[in-house]
This record gives C-alpha cells, structure tokens and sequence, in this order.
C-alpha cells in the first residue's frame, strides 16, 4: 500500500525560506493516501502543534483526525541579520522544535 504524505507545515518558528519559488508542488493523488498537515503556533509561551490526518481510499475522504499538542517554550536566540542595503541589526526569534516524519510499510 502506497502511502503520500503531504506536509505543508510553514516554518513559522523557524522564520526560514528557501528563496525558490518555481519549485512546483506535488499533484495530490487520493486515490490511497494519507495527508498530514502540521502547524504550530507560539501562545502564553508555549507551542501548540496541531495535526491533521486526512485519510483517503478510492479517491474518498474516510475519516479526518486532528490532534492538538503543548509543547513547552525552548526560548529564544539573537543573532545578527543584514537587509539588502547592508545595514545590521540583531534579531530575537523563539528557538523552533525540529519535527521529523517517518513512513514505512511492513
């Protein structure tokens, strides 16, 4: 069984971009998958991770589950930043959890 994941989890936390945006996104096919979408959201000093798993057969919606998960804050880092005119400025962002994801099938 062939399984998909789709992960559009914005890195909010990590305030990243890969500066390329041609990158086309991949075509969804329902026809077997599972759909995960992560988001994280920083309140009263905590990180909300929230889940959702879309599961698909026959190109169908099964059955959709969303978890909800606290985190504990891992505070912040200042580093030094340059705009494109060259001037510095130091720059405080909360410290982001990585998050992994593995698939297998046995």
């Amino acid at each position: 069984m062939a399984f998909f994941i789709i992960l559009p989890f914005v890195a909010a936390l990590q305030g990243c971009d890969d500066g390329d945006e041609t990158k086309e996104k991949p075509v969804l096919n329902h026809k077997n998958a599972v759909e995960y979408y992560v988001t994280t959201t920083k309140a009263d000093g905590k990180v909300i991770v929230t889940t959702k798993k879309d599961i698909y057969s026959n190109f169908q919606l099964l059955k959709t589950i969303t978890t909800v998960d606290t985190l504990p804050s891992l505070g912040t880092e200042t580093y030094e930043d340059e705009d494109d005119n060259g001037n510095k400025k130091n720059v405080t962002e909360p410290i982001a959890y990585d998050i992994y994801f593995h698939s297998e099938v046995k």
